[in-house]
């Protein structure tokens, strides 16, 4: 009986461990739609926290982005819009 309790409790923490690896690997890209309109117009995409002027955000957690220009750091795709002359 014991033994079966010892499998059952690693089975289960090996299915914590597999779904959180799943869901740090959808957030690894951020938002595949974004990524495309920032790299169609030319633009880097990164990881990093979002700028405003050309300095961070204090308060403001790390996000994938486009790197505008190379001085602001978009966590938005309609503030990205912003920045993309219309065609």
């Amino acid at each position: 009986m014991k033994i079966y309790n010892l499998f059952f409790i690693a089975f289960v923490v090996g299915l914590f461990f597999i779904a959180s690896c799943e869901r740090n690997q959808k957030n690894m890209e951020g938002d595949l739609e974004f990524k495309k309109m920032c790299q169609n117009a030319g633009y880097e995409w990164m990881l990093m926290k979002p700028t405003q002027d050309g300095k961070f955000i204090k308060d403001a957690q790390e996000c994938w982005g486009c790197m505008v220009e190379g001085i602001e750091h978009v966590c938005d795709k309609e503030k990205l819009q912003q920045f993309i002359p219309p065609r």
